[in-house]
């Protein structure tokens, strides 16, 4: 498939994955100098063999087959992306991320990386972007999207270790698995599963994971929400109760720090909400105890630092290779000095084998 060079513009910054795509591919067909999310497909000079094309790349990207009336039926770009969100009857478990507007190197090595709101794979666009020689898997793990009345047990985070163990065992290529926050716990989990099936991996990197919890616990689902969102349980028991604040809270944790579209608050307040419940499932959870050394970067600023670090040499039977950071929780992920972490994480040699 042939597209024209890409001449148009980004005015805004992409939110999500689904953005990122949806942006990338108007951007490789319309010759539209600026894109906003009120651009409207067709009146930018879009074609019924540029829509073609449009769905051609995202069913790449996303590796989802989405129907070109799709985009016949929402042309305007804030109504397509919501269209191709909630059009997606299964959740896309791996999602390739690119450097900027380039490849990555096609034989360079390759990670898939697990994240706690609900898959979410925007957090790994700066290393990508640091990281061109790279090649980055965001695993997309919307499975704790669910009812809140469904039980959550110490199993969860295992049993999912081995959703993504067979998910990833059909890529031979992906050597090395990363996590950041609550999902360090799911690449944890996974890499042990893949070296006891003595398939290649080379340690976990695990980026400002939580603390192990010295005892299983059982918060409500409320609790847990109040505390990650910073609002009442009031609040989090009863949203339309309280929406000032729930706005109020949306907006301090949305990646443009503000609502940029209507009924974007939906798609944020989900996965809020997903990320909740993983952190839910983690108050029963214990790590598998196994004696490989991962790679662990914590943030400098921690209170609970020397804990985490006495924590995980208890779970791994020896001390990881640590190195902090002077950045808060939510910025280490975007911070240069990450960017040299893995860089060297990635020169690391791969072994296999129980």
């Amino acid at each position: 498939m042939t597209t024209r060079p890409r001449t148009a513009q980004r005015m805004f910054d992409p939110v999500d994955s689904w953005e990122l795509s949806v942006l990338e591919a108007w951007s490789c067909v319309l010759v539209e100098e600026h894109l906003t999310r009120r651009t409207d497909f067709f009146e930018a000079g879009g074609t019924s063999v540029a829509a073609t094309q449009v769905m051609s790349l995202l069913r790449r990207s996303l590796a989802r087959q989405y129907p070109l009336t799709l985009l016949m039926d929402h042309p305007v770009f804030a109504d397509f992306v919501r269209a191709v969100r909630t059009d997606t009857a299964q959740p896309v478990p791996l999602v390739s991320v690119p450097a900027a507007a380039s490849a990555a190197v096609p034989d360079g090595p390759r990670s898939a990386w697990f994240h706690a709101a609900g898959g979410e794979v925007m957090f790994l666009r700066p290393l990508a972007a640091r990281l061109p020689q790279a090649r980055f898997l965001g695993v997309r793990d919307t499975d704790w999207d669910r009812p809140v009345h469904a039980p959550v047990t110490a199993q969860e985070f295992t049993e999912k270790a081995a959703q993504h163990h067979r998910l990833l065992s059909a890529d031979s290529s992906v050597d090395r698995l990363a996590g950041y926050s609550s999902g360090a716990f799911l690449a944890h989990e996974t890499t042990l599963l893949r070296r006891r099936a003595g398939v290649p991996t080379a340690p976990a990197l695990l980026v400002d994971p939580p603390p192990v919890p010295e005892r299983p616990s059982a918060p409500s689902y409320e609790e847990v929400l109040a505390r990650r969102l910073g609002i009442s349980r009031e609040a989090a028991a009863d949203a339309t109760g309280h929406p000032e604040e729930w706005r109020a809270a949306l907006a301090r944790r949305s990646p443009v720090g503000a609502l940029p579209e209507e009924s974007y608050d939906d798609w944020l307040t989900k996965l809020c909400r997903i990320s909740a419940k993983g952190e839910w499932a983690l108050c029963r959870y214990r790590p598998t105890a196994y004696p490989d050394r991962p790679w662990l970067v914590l943030s400098r600023r921690r209170p609970d630092l020397e804990r985490t670090v006495r924590d995980w040499t208890g779970v791994c039977g020896q001390r990881p290779a640590v190195t902090t950071i002077d950045a808060s929780h939510d910025d280490i992920i975007t911070h240069p000095d990450l960017a040299d972490v893995v860089a060297d994480w990635l020169r690391q040699p791969v072994t296999g084998g129980p």
